[in-house]
């Protein structure tokens, strides 16, 4: 296998949280999929919130996640390193009640949510939706922005939800959206829904403009996901409006013209002892695995709600292949003595850790053995080093192959 190199520069005049360019690298990544990854999903019934639903997952500038949900509980919040185990959080979020929405990673380090929220002349007889935006510096605690970032017109009787938002370019980002809300509440297909709309901006979210008044998606496929393709066609996960609670996905080539000739089921209804799915949330962790995130209930009278998760196909065969999605942690950040770095293997393999100076020249090998599948935890001494606000870079290696990391 010939080496490849991505550089991250352990350097010491950085802080310990993510940088803001990471952050937005690191969300690219884990709504980047290849063609032939997210299409096969295994049912793991593992309740990953308690009476929630609408998972809606968040990147953390401690490189941590957090999962939200919500649903007869209210919301709720839960933080994970690794999309196995999570911790639940009891703090109040600042966000409402709606977990619809989704998160736009800013130049400056924080980030805005985008999410549904009822608009003041909301009746039952004609239900009025709109989007409203909260900011963050941590991901975590969350404060209301004043104004509205879209409030859908005539063409889609004013409603708006479920929406998500996926970058474009730098500033520009589009938004999904369940367009005219319950405007098809006489229908018998997509009953109380339509289907998805779009809309974008390119101010980093601080408004945006009508762009796909139409359905981008079947009549009452809703509940949209949208990832980019490694082949550069982009993918859009939905709930399925002919059986429900089966998961769908269609293709296309631009972000907004989706195949909907084309649809391929990857997840059944009430398939693997789930009684409901709905809300599809697809990400790719860093160690490779690709998990769809889903709101489901038990099918009881009363529906006691809950989000699981579903284990994607594609697992790294190899340490070397694993490399490419690692999550790579260096702190303190800058440091001076005690460096602790972390870092995740999927399988077993030999892994070598080495530092080299500015010039290229290596300096010192921090360890050389092989390492079990699992976070490893290393603490490495550069006070002896003579190198304090100077720049650093480790080296991660595997028998076939070299991965600089660059930060």
């Amino acid at each position: 296998m010939k080496p490849f190199c991505i550089l991250l520069c352990a350097c010491l005049l950085g802080s310990q949280a993510l940088t803001a360019q990471t952050l937005i690298e690191r969300y690219r990544a884990a709504f980047t999929l290849k063609p032939e990854e997210g299409i096969s999903f295994t049912a793991d019934t593992t309740t990953r919130l308690a009476n929630a639903a609408v998972p809606a997952v968040n990147l953390l500038p401690s490189g941590a996640f957090v999962l939200m949900g919500s649903g007869m509980g209210g919301r709720t919040q839960a933080t994970t390193s690794d999309g196995r185990t999570f911790t639940p959080r009891t703090t109040a979020s600042g966000l409402n009640s709606f977990a619809d929405g989704s998160t736009i990673y800013l130049p400056d380090g924080r980030m805005r949510y985008i999410g549904q929220e009822t608009s003041p002349t909301h009746t039952q007889q004609r239900p009025r939706q709109r989007i409203a935006s909260w900011i963050s510096s941590d991901g975590l605690a969350w404060t209301k922005e004043a104004g509205v970032r879209f409030q859908p017109g005539v063409a889609d009787d004013s409603a708006a939800g479920v929406p998500y938002c996926l970058q474009v370019k730098d500033s520009t980002w589009r938004l999904y959206y369940i367009g005219d809300l319950m405007g098809n509440y006489g229908k018998t297909v997509g009953r109380g829904f339509n289907g998805v709309r779009t809309a974008i901006s390119n101010d980093w979210g601080q408004t945006f403009t009508a762009e796909k008044t139409t359905n981008i998606s079947r009549e009452g496929d809703v509940d949209p996901h949208v990832v980019y393709l490694t082949n550069g066609k982009f993918r859009m996960y939905l709930k399925s409006a002919k059986t429900q609670g089966s998961i769908t996905f269609v293709e296309g080539t631009d972000g907004v013209n989706f195949d909907t000739t084309k649809i391929t089921e990857i997840i059944k209804s009430n398939g693997g002892g789930v009684a409901a799915r709905y809300d599809p949330f697809v990400m790719k962790f860093p160690d490779g695995r690709i998990l769809c995130f889903l709101g489901t209930d038990d099918g009881v009278q009363g529906g006691r709600q809950k989000i699981i998760a579903e284990a994607g196909n594609a697992v790294p065969t190899s340490v070397a292949e694993s490399l490419r999605n690692i999550v790579f942690s260096v702190m303190p950040n800058p440091a001076q003595n005690l460096v602790t770095v972390k870092f995740t293997l999927p399988i077993s393999g030999r892994v070598s850790l080495k530092i080299f100076n500015i010039l290229g020249q290596e300096i010192a090998q921090a360890f050389d053995e092989t390492l079990s599948a699992g976070e490893h935890t290393r603490s490495l001494d550069i006070g002896h080093l003579s190198l304090v606000n100077q720049m650093l870079f480790l080296q991660l290696n595997t028998q076939n192959s070299t991965l600089f990391f660059y930060r």
